[in-house]
């Protein structure tokens, strides 16, 4: 069984190795920024993450976990994106141009798939 200071300890790297993926996310909040004006997405700062609508989507974003939650406006119902982008892309960029593709009415929402 760890003692309370090996529990500590562990909670502190991993709020440190949270904390670092974090930052390396936030160095693509610009890029994120530019391409929301350009798509016509608005993007609003969150508790620990940004938050981008579009038409009837609603899509939230938390840099600590790196975790996706797409729903519609006035629904509880909330999906979790797990879509496979390119290597080296985070999962924002490849999140942001399926759901300009859906709004756009280039592909399927998720919910037809």
């Amino acid at each position: 069984m760890p003692t309370s200071s090996e529990y500590k300890e562990r909670r502190k790297a991993r709020k440190a190795v949270r904390e670092a993926k974090a930052a390396r996310l936030r160095k693509w909040v610009p890029l994120i920024e530019v391409l929301c004006k350009k798509c016509g997405i608005s993007m609003a700062k969150i508790p620990s993450g940004h938050q981008f609508r579009i038409h009837e989507y609603i899509m939230n974003w938390w840099l600590t976990t790196n975790k996706i939650a797409i729903q519609y406006v006035g629904s509880d119902d909330v999906k979790e994106f797990d879509g496979k982008g390119e290597p080296g892309e985070p999962k924002i960029l490849t999140a942001l141009k399926k759901l300009v593709n859906v709004t756009k009415g280039d592909e399927p929402s998720m919910g037809a798939t």
